[in-house]
């Protein structure tokens, strides 16, 4: 779309010039307004190459690289599964296609150092019930139908 805008813009450039010949004749005074718009066809398409279709066609292709890059690490980790590789042979590998930063440590509990510190585990959480589920807006008994096909808790 970025390439293509500056070419509608010269389209209607020529279209404009072509009716603004064809009234020369005519009328002599509408020669400069007609010319001005011609020639802010043109502006428009520059500008919407350059500062619209041009940016986001580089946004759009940094997160399609994002996205096959992804979804090769996927692949990879799933062919070396597949080929019943060693868990810390897939670690390495998988680690090698990461910044160092956002590594993944088996020996230290998740990223190691970059969380915890020297492998420091994180404190684990405390398994109890949910505090959304007690406050929930159903009734906790089962609903039975009455007669009338209404429904009430029972």
């Amino acid at each position: 779309m970025a390439a293509t805008a500056p070419a509608f813009g010269l389209i209607g450039t020529l279209v404009d010039l072509v009716i603004t010949l064809e009234n020369l004749g005519t009328n002599p005074e509408a020669i400069g307004p007609a010319l001005a718009i011609a020639l802010r066809t043109t502006l428009y398409g520059v500008l919407l190459a350059r500062l619209v279709f041009l940016q986001a066609a580089s946004k759009l292709g940094q997160r399609e690289g994002i996205i096959r890059f992804c979804n090769n690490l996927v692949s990879e980790g799933f062919d070396m599964l597949a080929e019943h590789k060693s868990p810390r042979y897939i670690q390495d590998k998988m680690n090698s296609f990461l910044d160092p930063a956002i590594r993944y440590h088996l020996d230290k509990g998740g990223r190691g150092a970059q969380q915890g510190g020297g492998g420091r585990q994180q404190p684990r959480r405390r398994r109890g019930r949910n505090k959304a589920l007690e406050r929930r807006p159903w009734p906790s008994r089962p609903l039975s139908r009455t007669p009338k096909g209404r429904r009430k808790t029972g």
